[in-house]
């Protein structure tokens, strides 16, 4: 065989099978890209699910600490009621005491007297 000849039998396999299996590259491209649109959809729905957990969590902190607060602000109206009522305690305790030193006293003028 001459060297045309086997150039030219080189030749017409190659344009033979130049085609084949296209089809399924072409098929597999096609499922690659599809798949990478899933795997791009499935990113976009984890991190909004991501984003709604975290917000849940946000918003159940911000009631913690919305509580937290209401109740500090009660314990420190609780305090001053009660420093209140023990100011109260106290003076009505010194108006007794002095009461009593008035009493006492007047006693010991009276017996002093007789």
């Amino acid at each position: 065989m001459s060297k045309p000849g086997v150039l030219a039998m080189i030749r017409n396999i190659i344009n033979e099978f130049r085609g084949y299996g296209m089809k399924e590259f072409d098929a597999i491209q096609a499922k690659k890209t599809e798949l990478k649109a899933v795997m791009a959809e499935l990113e976009i729905r984890r991190k909004e699910e991501r984003a709604q957990q975290e917000a849940t969590t946000l918003n159940a902190l911000r009631a913690t600490v919305n509580e937290m607060k209401r109740v500090d602000e009660q314990v420190d109206q609780q305090a001053k009621a009660m420093k209140a009522m023990f100011d109260e305690m106290q003076r009505a305790t010194q108006e007794m005491m002095e009461e009593k030193m008035k009493q006492q006293q007047h006693m010991a003028r009276k017996v002093a007297r007789q």
